[in-house]
């Protein structure tokens, strides 16, 4: 029996402790060769181990499935896209080339019906005329406007170009500037009638007679209040439904106009318009910029019916 005597003359059994001390000196007790060198467990690891690279084999081989299944849909729509482009590609050219064909044809039947507008005016008016009349095809195309509705409009309300609102302002159309709707220029407190009453009134100002007429068609696009206006046929049945929408007052607005389209027959431009359609005139047209094609005003020769 192993004693030992403490400080304070206590005696201590050592005897349980010398007898485990060595089996902690032999290390190959606690040795992992015993449960390497197992069978069981030798079997349990390498199992693990090829599941494990079976599992990774599997995830290899699906991302490389993946990945070619990706590079053959891009080449797939590579295909298609090429595709796509050489049909539109052939489109473009067999409109030009029917534009080549049609277009003198065009140009002088157009020319014709113009020239015969210009002949009902003389003086500033006919030059007024002249210069309204191309624009007015150009936004009448361009948003399905009959455009001898917009002549029809532009002359009764600036006077043929001469009253202080178109002179001064560039406003040939009348349009107020509602503050809800315009943050341009502005012709402050001008002079008008509304139901036959003198009252004073902010328009809108622009640059030039172009801007007006395409500020007018934006202004009936943007509101939404006119949307029956657009597609219709004849300048009539366009103004009808804008003084029925609220867009002049005077009960005798319709009536003025009708007469001014009549009076230049102006209703000779709304089937012109409807021939000169983009879909078969320009293929690169943009109705988002509110602007024909150079090609159109080449083919319909516009400026050359300038007095």
């Amino acid at each position: 029996m192993f004693e030992r005597v403490s400080m304070d003359n206590r005696r201590a059994d050592l005897t349980p402790l010398i007898a485990i001390a060595p089996i902690y000196r032999d290390h190959s007790f606690f040795s992992w060769r015993r449960v390497f060198y197992n069978p069981f467990t030798g079997w349990i690891l390498s199992s693990v181990a090829l599941l494990t690279i079976l599992v990774l084999f599997v995830q290899w081989t699906m991302q490389v499935i993946e990945s070619n299944s990706i590079k053959e849909q891009q080449y797939i729509q590579a295909q298609i896209d090429a595709q796509k482009q050489i049909e539109d590609r052939n489109l473009r050219i067999q409109k030009l080339v029917s534009l080549e064909t049609s277009g003198i044809v065009r140009s002088v039947r157009v020319g014709a019906a113009i020239s015969n507008i210009l002949d009902t005016a003389s003086g500033p008016r006919r030059e007024y005329l002249a210069r309204v009349i191309p624009e007015a095809l150009k936004i009448g195309i361009a948003f399905s406007i009959p455009p001898s509705g917009i002549v029809g409009m532009s002359v009764y309300e600036s006077d043929y170009g001469t009253s202080t609102l178109a002179t001064q302002y560039q406003n040939y159309l009348g349009m107020k500037a509602f503050p809800s709707r315009w943050d341009g220029a502005v012709a402050e407190q001008m002079p008008t009638v509304d139901l036959g009453k003198h009252v004073h009134a902010n328009f809108r100002a622009y640059t030039d007679l172009a801007s007006c007429i395409l500020g007018f068609a934006e202004f009936l696009r943007e509101t939404g209040r006119y949307d029956a206006a657009f597609h219709t046929t004849t300048g009539i049945d366009f103004v009808t439904i804008l003084h029925k929408q609220g867009y002049c007052p005077d009960h005798d607005y319709v009536q003025h106009v009708s007469e001014i389209i009549a009076r230049h027959n102006l209703a000779a431009l709304d089937p012109l318009a409807r021939e000169l359609t983009i879909e078969s005139s320009c293929p690169d047209y943009k109705p988002e910029d509110g602007t024909l094609h150079q090609l159109v005003l080449h083919e319909v020769k516009l400026e050359t019916l300038n007095p």
